[in-house]
């Protein structure tokens, strides 16, 4: 199960590396030394207090960047109230819902989120912690548990309103560099400096918590290993290791990888769930069909580059990848098993 968390959150490192570069270039056009830069001094200063403070820095840090970040989530709130105020404003037809996601694609943004928070180790660890400062009462620990479940999940539908909001809004994008281009091009026109300034740094904000996230989850999670592949004391080599291998995706394929990588969640969220299954038979005999649905998943995404990167309205269904991938591998695994206990000794 390490293994798999470690392979994961590893890819969810680059990629969100990936993403920080494409963002900064388009915030940052026609200077791209500048936009390097930038993010070369974002990764100093991430591995600077991430060595020195460890979890604590990590959470003192996120604690500042989530008050921008929820300032930027009221503007968004405030962006869409003032869109539907407008008279002139269509109302979202069924061919318009179409356009921003296909409903085939529902059902794996649902999967999808209940992984995610079912197997995130960075959540929990966070909960783990905080709730530590809260006094023993179990019933407050809950509390805070579910207020903080609550506060996330607010801020994802948020977020995905919006987001079906600047699809409509928007030109019918053709890449997600033209997309990411437009969307900040939105904000930035937007007429109010307020706006626009809480945007620019809540992009900063975002790539800060994001990167630091995941250097400390891989951390945590990699202890578990005998032999370790990452540790503090090899953090500056990690995060070159995956700033290199980010600069080899190209922007267009930024989203694609990025949808892929998060929908590998469904794998370790299957490993806790038959881990704390009761009942027999297991879900999973042991973590080995995991393992052949990862390297599946990663041989089948690699193989389909060429199309996914020419067919940007698809990349909603990647995370079919690895749910076709785990059904098989589990199918395979629970046949034979059936015909080694069928055989006689």
């Amino acid at each position: 199960m390490v293994r798999i968390y470690a392979i994961v959150y590893f890819l969810l490192l680059v990629e969100e590396l990936a993403v920080s570069r494409l963002v900064l270039s388009k915030l940052l056009p026609g200077h791209p030394a500048l936009s390097t830069m930038a993010l070369g001094l974002i990764c100093i200063v991430i591995f600077i207090y991430l060595k020195l403070g460890g979890f604590r820095a990590v959470l003192n840090s996120d604690l500042v960047q989530m008050a921008v970040i929820a300032t930027f989530v009221l503007s968004m709130v405030y962006l869409m109230a003032k869109a539907r105020a407008l008279p002139d404003l269509p109302a979202p037809t069924l061919s318009q819902a179409n356009e921003v996601g296909s409903i085939m694609a529902i059902p794996l943004i649902v999967l999808f989120g209940i992984c995610w928070f079912f197997g995130s180790v960075d959540f929990y660890s966070r909960l783990n912690f905080m709730s530590r400062q809260l006094p023993s009462s179990i019933l407050q620990r809950q509390r805070f548990a579910v207020v903080s479940l609550i506060s996330i999940f607010v801020v994802i539908s948020i977020g995905a309103l919006f987001g079906m909001h600047l699809r409509l809004a928007l030109p019918s994008p053709a890449s997600i560099s033209t997309f990411t281009e437009s969307v900040i091009g939105y904000f930035l026109t937007q007429g109010r400096a307020l706006i626009s300034g809480v945007f620019v740094v809540s992009i900063f904000c975002m790539i800060f918590t994001t990167i630091d996230t995941l250097l400390l989850t891989l951390i945590q999670v990699d202890s578990y290993r005998s032999s370790r592949w990452f540790g503090r004391e090899s953090l500056a080599k990690l995060l070159l290791v995956a700033v290199g291998l980010s600069c080899l995706i190209e922007f267009d394929l930024v989203s694609a990888f990025g949808i892929f990588a998060g929908s590998l969640m469904i794998l370790p969220a299957l490993g806790i769930a038959s881990a704390l299954q009761r009942t027999a038979p297991r879900l999973l005999p042991s973590l080995v069909p995991l393992e052949w649905a990862l390297f599946a998943s990663l041989l089948i995404f690699v193989s389909f580059i060429p199309l996914i990167k020419a067919n940007f309205q698809l990349h909603h269904l990647l995370p079919s990848v690895a749910v076709f991938a785990t059904t098989v591998a589990i199918a395979i695994s629970k046949i034979v098993r059936m015909r080694g206990e069928g055989e006689p000794t």
